[in-house]
């Protein structure tokens, strides 16, 4: 090995450690964030550090738990940054290998059911309820609509997505950015637009 092959494979050697250092920090943090909320909420959090890849936690996400509300995490779950989950005595349940870009939102006050190996992109929202105006703006502004949500296995939705009160996704979806979800979306199929419409089917392959 000549000196200009010696001096490269230093700085990569280098590049190598810093990196590696960089990730256990990144991780670390997201433990200590982990155990921070698990101990404010105990048992109205579930997720396992010892089994499986970990649940990551971003920098200023925000878990909020109210009243009877639970959130219940499976293995490989990532928020990355500023993403809000909130159980306002709702049940939000995710399963693993599921991806939140930053700023996705989960707000739940009845059941929020995801399947795995979803990805969100940025900026997505996700309700299962809404403010019932049948009572007019005034009484509306305290009287909330719910109805569960469930998301399929492999569900992706774009940047900007909405999805509202009552809505089932079959598996395999794919929801194009700036979309907003207000009917139930069949399996294996591209919808985009607001509302959203059918584009075209997708192999579940």
């Amino acid at each position: 090995m000549n000196r200009e092959e010696k001096q490269r494979f230093n700085v990569q050697s280098g590049e190598n450690i810093i990196s590696v250092l960089m990730k256990c920090v990144k991780w670390s943090l997201s433990l200590v964030r982990l155990l921070r909320i698990k101990l404010i909420y105990g048992k109205k959090i579930e997720f396992n550090l010892f089994q499986g890849k970990p649940v990551y936690i971003g920098k200023n996400c925000r878990f909020i738990i109210i009243g009877c509300g639970k959130i219940i995490m499976h293995n490989d779950v990532y928020f990355d940054d500023y993403c809000t989950v909130l159980a306002d005595n709702g049940r939000i349940v995710i399963r693993k290998d599921t991806y939140f870009n930053t700023f996705s939102r989960l707000i739940s006050k009845g059941e929020i059911t995801i399947g795995q190996g979803c990805m969100f992109g940025s900026n997505v929202s996700v309700y299962d309820h809404d403010h019932d105006i049948s009572l007019g703006v005034k009484e509306s502004c305290e009287k909330y609509s719910v109805k569960p949500v469930r998301i399929g296995e492999y569900v992706w939705c774009g940047t900007n997505v909405v999805v509202t009160k009552g809505i089932t996704i079959g598996c395999n979806c794919v929801i194009g950015a700036n979309s907003v979800v207000t009917k139930n979306l069949k399996s294996n199929a591209l919808y985009v637009g607001n509302p959203t419409v059918y584009k075209k089917s997708i192999n579940s392959n």
